[in-house]
């Protein structure tokens, strides 16, 4: 699954993100103006039952260089270990 990003006209350091193609079942995916589009996006795709084992490659739209890649599920937030006494 590929994640499309571009900084947004009026904000540096802020991305809007699209998944690329049609997600079946699933209709659009957009994030709208992140600074962590990745994250974002595969939390959303988290919510809307996509497999945590499916990889998610974020990809600049002006470069068209891949910059992230990984299991959506790996962006679970995850409790925190308990703290040794």
């Amino acid at each position: 699954m590929i994640l499309i990003v571009q900084e947004t006209a009026k904000r540096h350091g802020r991305f809007d993100g699209w998944i690329e193609g049609s997600i079946e079942g699933f209709g659009p995916v957009v994030i709208p103006s992140s600074t962590q589009p990745f994250l974002d996006a595969a939390r959303e795709l988290i919510k809307r039952k996509v497999d945590p084992a499916t990889i998610l490659t974020m990809r600049h739209k002006k470069t068209g260089t891949n910059s992230l890649r990984g299991p959506i599920g790996a962006t679970r937030p995850r409790a925190a270990a308990p703290k040794a006494r």
